[in-house]
């Protein structure tokens, strides 16, 4: 499908955005993690509460970001195909008020639930604590209206391939190919983590998260890639 060199700066603006927001969590999550990695006994983090529950605030502020913006990626393509209104400019105010705008707000809620209510030493186990759903809820709802969009996105692809005379395998190959593509993109396999089950399955919560988080960003980088100089 090809754009207008407008809707591809457009889209270029929010898989950057995206990529902002993949890279802030990961950045905040190798500085987490690195303390249990090398071992050191050097003074760390950790010793200082404010400064690992800011840590802590970023790395969530950059996972409740990306995911909003997965959510901006869904809905700015999902009313592309279906409104055909190409001639029109991206609602990009819109856009980073919830991109930007909602993660700021969710994660200004929960950290003030969590200084009145939960006094463990970085906050530790948060996950645990009930507070966690501020963050979870409005995720989850991000990513089951994205599933949304994907399934009516798949739909209009799949119409648009039967009225070529292409053979029918190669239309089936590309509406899988169109399908994989969007559910990184859209960030649908986040649901397989989106909440902690517990510490019995805690060790394979974090190896699966870890490396859906890393795919994505190596994923987004590709695209953003392919994306590079249109609007130059």
């Amino acid at each position: 499908m090809i754009f207008p060199r407008s809707l591809e700066c457009d889209r270029l603006r929010v898989h950057r955005n995206l990529l902002v927001a993949l890279l802030l969590q990961f950045l905040a999550m190798l500085v987490i993690v690195e303390p249990y990695v090398t071992h050191r006994r050097s003074p760390s983090y950790n010793d200082l509460d404010w400064l690992c529950r800011t840590l802590l605030t970023i790395k969530m502020y950059g996972q409740v970001a990306s995911i909003m913006w997965m959510f901006v990626e869904g809905l700015f393509l999902h009313s592309r195909l279906t409104c055909n209104v190409f001639d029109s400019a991206a609602p990009f105010k819109f856009y980073y008020s919830i991109g930007w705008g909602i993660p700021g707000v969710v994660l200004g809620s929960w950290c003030y639930a969590m200084s009145l209510y939960h006094h463990e030493h970085c906050w530790r186990h948060y996950s645990r604590v009930s507070y966690i759903w501020i963050i979870e809820v409005p995720m989850l709802l991000a990513l089951l209206i994205n599933l949304l969009f994907l399934i009516n996105i798949v739909r209009i692809l799949v119409t648009k391939l039967r009225t070529n005379d292409s053979a029918e395998t190669i239309k089936i190959r590309k509406a899988i190919r169109a399908t994989i593509i969007l559910f990184q993109l859209l960030g649908i396999t986040n649901l397989l983590v989106a909440v902690n089950p517990g510490p019995k399955l805690e060790a394979l919560y974090m190896v699966t998260n870890a490396v859906l988080q890393s795919s994505q960003v190596s994923g987004h980088k590709s695209m953003l890639k392919q994306y590079l100089g249109v609007c130059l």
